[in-house]
């Protein structure tokens, strides 16, 4: 599954088209690594003793499958390896970051008729950091059609939606299952 995934974030990282993004997507919701509610990236490095950079970055890279498409974990991951004197992996990662960011914002406007598609929460605030808004208030709604949103109210008015029907649906699913 992992070779499946490297060969389409090569492809994506070759074409940087909104239609490769969407097939690594799929292929990263998909993947048994993914857990969309499972520890973030942040409490990850939480429990890491602070300067211990090394093992920070092991940390990541455990969870790195599950959360390849998060702009944050990239940047997190570039840290550290400046922190470890490794700056052409900081560079790699940054960038990888950057691409994550240019394919989720690829995915819609940000309005209700076009939410950006996201895999993970953090992913919101990412790009809610990106376009530089402060969520106020966060608002999950479902609709009849098994559709899921998260509706961001910003500070400066504006509201911004994300899909979020692939990680709500897994969430339902595990649910239902411990019932």
């Amino acid at each position: 599954m992992q070779n499946s995934v490297s060969n389409l974030l090569e492809k994506y990282l070759d074409e940087r088209s909104p239609e490769s993004f969407m097939r690594l997507r799929e292929a990263v919701a998909a993947s048994p690594d993914y857990a969309p509610y499972a520890d973030s990236p942040k409490n990850i490095l939480s429990t890491v003793q602070d300067g211990d950079h090394e093992k920070a970055k092991s940390a990541l890279l455990s969870i790195m499958w599950g959360w390849l498409l998060n702009p944050g974990i990239h940047t997190m991951l570039a840290f550290m390896y400046h922190k470890l004197g490794d700056e052409d992996g900081a560079n790699v990662e940054f960038e990888l970051g950057a691409r994550c960011l240019e394919g989720i914002l690829s995915t819609g406007t940000g309005e209700k008729a076009s939410p950006y598609l996201v895999l993970h929460t953090a992913d919101e605030y990412d790009v809610l950091e990106h376009l530089g808004k402060k969520s106020l208030k966060q608002a999950l709604i479902t609709t009849e059609q098994r559709t899921a949103y998260d509706v961001h109210e910003c500070e400066d008015g504006t509201s911004l939606w994300f899909d979020v029907t692939i990680p709500y649906a897994l969430m339902a699913a595990s649910l239902e299952r411990k019932t």
